[in-house]
């Protein structure tokens, strides 16, 4: 049996029985496409017969051989483990040709975020250019990405309709999951939406943000005008996209102490565990966190410390506090080594 009326099947069962959004549909046809290419390429047919573990395992190096990261084969394996599941779920087959096979490790790495000093640098830039209509829109696309989160392409699908400047919302149709969510904005992306909207140019579409050609912005242009701000603002932060503006506005809502519930509604994601990734700390974060120690500005017996100053032996003269060599903080120390130490009282 041929996979592509199989697949089509699985699409129209993605998109009327699970709803997936246009994006996801979208991302499955292409990694599709380059599974039946893989096949040729490889002198397979591109049937559910010819699948089978050599086939799969053909395919990850043909991804890897084209430069792809680990993350990207990892995701593509994924989108066909879930459409061959869908095969056997159909009864087309009982094989799994993906059992024992391995896909690439994913690196782990923390996403690319800016710190408050750099968004608001950022933000700045994004207005200083010699069109008036080019200042207010970027100002306000970055603006809107920095302090509500939304995804490249939630940003790039907002409708006038969506914002509501009276109430302070912006309504995200279609994001992940094609789920529905409000976020509420602050000041200040609410008074650069007014600004921009005022000045937007009559347009054959319904679209919040435009091109130069009053089309609706693309990627590429979001893109395009980002990398202008960041040039503009001196930032060099290698890897840095639209989405890292989305993380940026994540890491420094919990940073002001919002509470990742609140973040996981604003992001729109759908399991907590998502949003938990923000929590990572930078080694500063750390430092400063566990200088807030109840023992880390007291004594053993509660009396306040100095913190630039030693604390002598204690009583029992059998441990000390000094002050760390790495940071604020005390540590406990043996009071042998700390006479060893040269401290000033």
């Amino acid at each position: 049996m041929l996979l592509a009326p199989v697949f089509d099947e699985f699409v129209a069962y993605l998109d009327l029985e699970l709803n997936r959004s246009r994006q996801t549909l979208s991302a499955y046809q292409s990694d599709f496409r380059q599974f039946v290419q893989c096949l040729g390429e490889t002198r397979r047919e591109a049937s559910v017969e010819a699948v089978d573990r050599q086939a799969v395992r053909a395919y990850i190096a043909w991804l890897r051989q084209r430069g792809l990261s680990p993350t990207s084969v990892c995701r593509r394996v994924a989108s066909l483990r879930s459409f061959w599941r869908y095969v056997r779920d159909a009864g087309i087959t009982e094989r799994d040709p993906f059992v024992r096979v391995s896909v690439p490790k994913r690196a782990k790495h923390l996403p690319v975020c800016l710190s408050a000093e750099e968004a608001e640098v950022l933000l700045r830039a994004a207005g200083q250019q010699a069109s008036v209509l080019r200042a207010f829109r970027d100002t306000a696309a970055l603006t809107t990405l920095v302090f509500a989160g939304l995804r490249r392409a939630e940003l790039l699908g907002l409708r006038l309709r969506d914002v509501d400047l009276r109430e302070g919302t912006l309504r995200v149709e279609h994001g992940k999951g094609d789920r529905t969510r409000l976020v509420p904005l602050s000041a200040r992306p609410l008074s650069a939406l007014r600004d921009w909207l005022e000045l937007r140019p009559e347009c054959d579409h319904g679209f919040v943000f435009t091109s130069n050609d009053r089309r609706r912005l693309a990627p590429k242009g979001l893109a395009g005008l980002l990398r202008r701000a960041l040039s503009r603002a001196g930032l060099n932060r290698p890897g840095t996209t639209a989405h890292s503006l989305r993380h940026t506005c994540a890491t420094l809502l919990l940073r002001g102490g919002c509470d990742l519930h609140s973040v996981q509604r604003v992001l729109g994601h759908r399991d907590p565990a998502t949003t938990a990734i923000y929590l990572s700390l930078t080694l500063a974060d750390l430092r400063r966190s566990v200088a807030r120690h109840p023992l880390a500005a007291e004594g053993v017996h509660g009396s306040p410390l100095p913190l630039a100053a030693a604390v002598k032996v204690n009583a029992e003269g059998r441990d000390t506090l000094v002050p760390h060599e790495f940071g604020d903080g005390f540590e406990v120390v043996p009071v042998q080594q700390k006479l060893r130490r040269e401290v000033v009282a």
